[in-house]
């Protein structure tokens, strides 16, 4: 098998959608769709472990 494999799970990548079918004309894509609570909760997550690493600099 002479195939190459990138998978990316950035939810912001797919905003470039064209720029990178201009990278990899042969790119396919696959979607995944994740109810809106678990989404919440992990940004959720993401944004509290961001605003508590700040106020742990700013007190230093």
């Amino acid at each position: 098998m002479n195939k190459a494999f990138f998978f990316n799970k950035n939810p912001h990548l797919g905003n470039n959608l064209p720029f990178v079918y201009e990278l990899f004309p042969a790119a396919r894509f696959i979607w995944f769709y994740r109810g809106l609570p678990s989404v919440a909760a992990s940004l959720k997550r993401i944004l509290n472990r961001n605003v508590t690493g700040l106020k742990k600099r700013m007190r230093k």
